[in-house]
C-alpha cells in the first residue's frame, strides 16, 4: 500500500508488482496510512485536514474524522483494533473509540506538530514524537502524561513499540 503528495492511496500485488486498485478521496497529500489488526480497515491522514477510514482491500470509504484545521501526519490503530490515534500539525493528538465512531481524547502533545504516534501492544501507552527532540508518553484511555523521552538532537519521525512492549524505538532526522 502506497501514498504520496497525488491525494491517492494505491494497493499493490506483491505477486507480480501491478496495480490492483486505487482509493481516492482525499483532496490533498495523503501523509499517513495504517492497517487495523485484522486486516479490514485502512485509515489514511491527508493535508486536507481529514482522518479517512476504508475497507480494505474494497477501498469504500466508511467513515472521516476531523480534529483540527491542521494537516494530519500521523494514524495508527492500537494493537486490539479499538482505538485509531491521529497526530495533527499544531501538536494535536486525538484518539478516536471505534466502537461507536466518537472522539475519546484530545491532547496537546507536542510545541509544533506530531509526526509519528504509537501505542504500546498492551493498549495501555500512547508515544508521541514530533518537532522536537522530545517523546512524550501518555496512558490510555485518560490521556494523563506518563513521562518524556529525550535522547534525539533533531525532530523525531518514527517510533515503534517491539512485540512484546518491552522497548520503544525511535528514529530522528
Amino acid at each position: 500500500i502506497t501514498t504520496g503528495m497525488d491525494n491517492l492511496i494505491n494497493l499493490w500485488s506483491a505477486r507480480d508488482w501491478s496495480l490492483n486498485s486505487t482509493f481516492t478521496g482525499h483532496s490533498k497529500s495523503a501523509n499517513s496510512l495504517d492497517l487495523n489488526p485484522d486486516e479490514s480497515i485502512l485509515a489514511s491522514g491527508s493535508s486536507d485536514q481529514t482522518v479517512r477510514l476504508w475497507s480494505f482491500p474494497g477501498g469504500d470509504l466508511q467513515q472521516t474524522f476531523e480534529h483540527r484545521k491542521q494537516t494530519v501526519a500521523a494514524v495508527k490503530f492500537s494493537p486490539d483494533g479499538k482505538w485509531l490515534a491521529s497526530g495533527w500539525y499544531g501538536g494535536y493528538v486525538a484518539v478516536w473509540s471505534l466502537d461507536n465512531n466518537e472522539q475519546i481524547l484530545s491532547l496537546k502533545a507536542n510545541d509544533r506538530h506530531v509526526t509519528s504516534i504509537n501505542i504500546s501492544p498492551d493498549n495501555k501507552i500512547m508515544a508521541t514524537s514530533g518537532i522536537g527532540d522530545t517523546i512524550r508518553l501518555w496512558k490510555l484511555p485518560s490521556g494523563d502524561p506518563a513521562g518524556e523521552l529525550i535522547g534525539h538532537k533533531a525532530a523525531v519521525s518514527s517510533l515503534t513499540f517491539i512485540r512484546d512492549g518491552s522497548t520503544l524505538v525511535s528514529m530522528g532526522y
